[in-house]
């Protein structure tokens, strides 16, 4: 239960902070986003330092429940001002999702990530680790080429093809 429980917050979490940092860059004023970036910045990172002290707080004096459970008023008051300052940034223009590069990113990520795991157990001579990895690779090819060909990619790589002139 507990890990389900923790498996929901890195989801909601894993949604939320994109979500957050776009709206900051889509509604801040250019001169107040470094002000405001700093906050964000400074709540995301401030955040996993406080978890285990409250956490072993709750924990000593109640039960472990209660660390999802004291959450609860905490989200309703944030969704309700959520709700009533933040503002839709969509321009009701209709959002659609390119299946195949979702099918073909989750391949690419999926077979790098757990072929390299299963290097802590097998060498890059076993078929299966090197299966996973070329798998991988030539799906992140394949969604590479189909994101540079698409109208509307899933993720606008072409900022890459422009060299970045400025040297620090």
């Amino acid at each position: 239960m507990l890990l389900i429980g923790r498996i929901i917050q890195a989801v909601g979490t894993s949604i939320v902070l994109p979500l957050m940092i776009n709206i900051v860059l889509e509604e801040v004023p250019i001169e107040k986003r470094g002000y405001i970036m700093g906050i964000v910045g400074l709540v995301i990172n401030f955040a996993p330092a406080l978890r285990p002290v409250f956490g072993r707080i709750i924990i000593e004096s109640m039960n472990w429940h209660w660390i999802f459970i004291s959450m609860i008023p905490i989200l309703i008051v944030s969704f309700i001002l959520g709700s009533k300052h933040i503002t839709d940034i969509r321009k009701n223009e209709k959002m659609s999702i390119d299946i195949p590069s979702v099918l073909l990113s989750a391949i690419a990520f999926s077979g790098i990530v757990y072929g390299s795991s299963m290097l802590g157990n097998s060498s890059w001579s076993d078929p299966k680790v090197s299966c996973y990895i070329i798998i991988g690779i030539l799906s992140m090819f394949a969604f590479t080429y189909r994101q540079l060909h698409l109208k509307k990619p899933l993720i606008q790589l072409n900022v890459f093809k422009y060299p970045n002139k400025n040297k620090f």
